[in-house]
């Protein structure tokens, strides 16, 4: 039986879920891989951003992607500096994607730590390829200010068009999620 993300998310055999937002990307990639594992389908897990050393579960670590065993799960990495982990060019993953059977699954932002945010001038970092794209908000947000919630508060009260001081509620995060510059930007056209 398919694990409960792999149901909801309505996943194949090969699929690229990028997970993108706030509060909990990581948990979500890697309860994503423990699907996969339970389930004998390969999956690789990395990121296009930076995630700490410590997040990556104990899975696999690979310096370089040319050395790709074929474990059904595995951390694949471009480099560890100290205690992060710097992830793949979102061109270098679609590229392994395309030579790739299962799942690859994705860190496609960063928000460090913090619960919402709304995507800077260059973020997020998904590849061309994903076929899944999922927005990540931590519920603990609500009735908290922008402010104490919001990886780059200025820049999520100027996408919503209220003060770093307005407090966060299920609407202001609906509209976040919606919005075109919000958790709907950069979506490639298969996702």
């Amino acid at each position: 039986m398919a694990g409960i993300f792999t149901q909801a998310l309505a996943l194949g055999e090969y699929e690229m879920v990028c997970v993108v937002g706030g509060g909990g990307k990581t948990t979500l990639v890697f309860a994503l891989a423990k699907e996969a594992v339970a389930a004998g389908r390969p999956a690789v897990v990395t990121t296009t951003t930076k995630m700490g050393a410590e997040e990556t579960g104990g899975l696999f670590t690979v310096e370089g992607s040319e050395q790709l065993p074929n474990d059904l799960v595995l951390r694949w990495v471009g480099e560890v500096q100290g205690h992060r982990v710097v992830g793949r060019t979102p061109e270098d993953i679609d590229a392994r994607f395309a030579e790739r059977a299962g799942w690859m699954l994705v860190e496609a932002d960063g928000a460090r730590r913090h619960p919402v945010k709304a995507p800077a001038v260059h973020e997020p970092v998904i590849p061309q390829a994903a076929t899944v794209v999922v927005l990540s908000m931590g519920l603990d947000a609500l009735g908290k200010s922008l402010a104490e919630a919001a990886h780059r508060p200025e820049v999520t009260a100027a996408l919503l068009g209220v003060s770093q001081e307005a407090t966060v509620t299920p609407e202001l995060l609906a509209v976040l999620a919606t919005d075109a510059f919000g958790g709907r930007k950069c979506l490639p056209p298969e996702a």
